[in-house]
């Protein structure tokens, strides 16, 4: 896979996160064979930046934190 085509993957599936909790939840059952149900799970977003331990004003950036509840 190109450096393009992952770029264009990962917008698609922000995109897909971002559009609707029921989505999300069937595509995290699927892929990872889990059995939530949307009437008694709430996702909500976590902080996507972490600071390193040293201090040193570098950050740890992930693309997306979910936190399933």
């Amino acid at each position: 896979m190109s450096k393009n085509e992952e770029v264009k993957l990962d917008g698609i599936l922000k995109a897909l996160f971002s559009t609707s909790q029921q989505v999300l939840i069937n595509f995290i059952n699927r892929m990872f064979g889990t059995d939530y149900c949307y009437g008694d799970v709430a996702v909500t977003y976590g902080k996507t930046e972490f600071p390193l331990e040293d201090f040193n004003y570098d950050f740890i950036k992930a693309d997306l934190i979910l936190n399933f509840l």
